[in-house]
């Protein structure tokens, strides 16, 4: 049985691929004229892509450790921080 979830998620990485080689093959070809205007902004847009690529591997991160606790166990997820994403605390009167 195919799930809708997998199916939205197929469609949206082929429309990334769609962009990318459309409207975007720029970044993967070198000899693209528009990386001059880029080259002089290279830094900053490299650090703002690292940035980036950190706050989604947290939240990728925060997914495996909240929804597939038995690979949270594998790779040390502190049981505290398993449970408090799994369940809300309660306070005891």
């Amino acid at each position: 049985m195919v799930r809708a979830k997998a199916v939205v998620f197929t469609f949206i990485l082929m429309m990334m691929g769609y962009v990318l080689y459309h409207n975007e093959r720029f970044l993967i070809q070198p000899s693209s004229l528009e990386w001059e205007h880029y080259g002089s902004i290279g830094w900053p847009l490299v650090l703002h892509g690292v940035a980036g690529a950190c706050v989604a591997l947290s939240l990728l991160w925060a997914d495996i450790a909240n929804n597939w606790s038995e690979l949270g166990r594998a790779v040390r997820v502190p049981a505290r921080s398993r449970r408090t994403l799994e369940e809300p605390a309660t306070e005891s009167a």
